[in-house]
C-alpha cells in the first residue's frame, strides 16, 4: 500500500515538474503545460484521497478544476 501511494506521489511530483519546464522553456508546446498540471492534480488528488490527507485534497481539487478550465478553453 505505502508503496503505491509513493508511486503515485512520485508520478504527480514528475507531471507538476513537467509542468513548470514547459511553461518556462517550451511555450511552443502550449497546451502541455495545461495537460501536465492536469495529470499532476489527478495523480496528487489519489494520492491525497489514499493517505486521507484532507487539506491536501482540498488544494489538489481547486487545482483540477482550474487546470480543466484551462484545458478545456484550450
Amino acid at each position: 500500500m505505502q508503496k503505491t501511494n509513493d508511486l503515485i506521489q512520485w508520478a504527480g511530483t514528475v507531471c507538476i515538474l513537467s509542468m513548470y519546464a514547459v511553461m518556462s522553456f517550451r511555450k511552443d508546446l502550449f497546451p502541455l503545460n495545461l495537460i501536465l498540471g492536469f495529470a499532476g492534480s489527478c495523480l496528487f488528488l489519489t494520492w491525497a484521497f489514499r493517505t486521507k490527507n484532507l487539506p491536501q485534497a482540498c488544494v489538489n481539487f481547486v487545482s483540477l478544476l482550474i487546470c480543466g478550465i484551462g484545458v478545456y478553453s484550450a
